[in-house]
C-alpha cells in the first residue's frame, strides 16, 4: 500500500506524459488541491514539468478572485488555457485552440470524450 489515494495511484501508474496530462485535465479540482504535494512529486519524478506548471496554474486559478457571476476572470482563464496548451504540446497531444480553452470548463466538457483513467475498470 503506497498511502496514496487510489485516484493518485492512477497518476503514479501512468507510463507517458500524454497519460499524465489526461489525468490532470480530468481529475477533480478537490483532488488536485488536497493531493497537490503528492501529485507534484509524481510529476517531477517523471520529468513532466509542463504538468507541474499546469497544476500551478489550476491552483492559482482556484484561489483567485472571481467575477460577480462566479466565473473566472478572463486573465485567469487565459493563464490556465495557456498552461493546458503548453502541457498538451509537451505531452504530444493534439492542441486545442486558445479560444476553445477560454470558455468555462462545462462548455469544453460537452464536446470531450470521457477520460480513460476514470472510465476503465481497474485491472486486478
Amino acid at each position: 500500500m503506497s498511502g496514496l489515494l487510489p485516484i493518485v495511484e492512477q497518476l503514479a501508474d501512468c507510463k507517458t506524459h500524454a497519460e499524465r496530462a489526461e489525468w490532470l485535465l480530468c481529475s477533480p479540482m478537490q483532488v488536485l488541491d488536497r493531493e497537490n504535494g503528492s501529485i507534484r512529486l509524481i510529476l517531477r519524478e517523471a520529468g513532466f514539468l509542463a504538468g507541474v506548471d499546469y497544476l500551478d496554474a489550476e491552483m492559482a486559478a482556484m484561489r483567485s478572485v472571481r467575477v460577480a457571476n462566479g466565473s473566472r476572470t478572463e486573465s485567469v482563464r487565459f493563464m490556465v488555457a495557456k498552461a493546458a496548451m503548453h502541457m498538451r504540446e509537451h505531452a504530444g497531444m493534439p492542441l486545442a485552440s486558445v479560444a476553445s480553452l477560454l470558455f468555462e470548463e462545462p462548455a469544453i466538457m460537452l464536446n470531450s470524450p470521457p477520460c480513460v483513467h476514470f472510465t476503465k475498470p481497474k485491472e486486478v
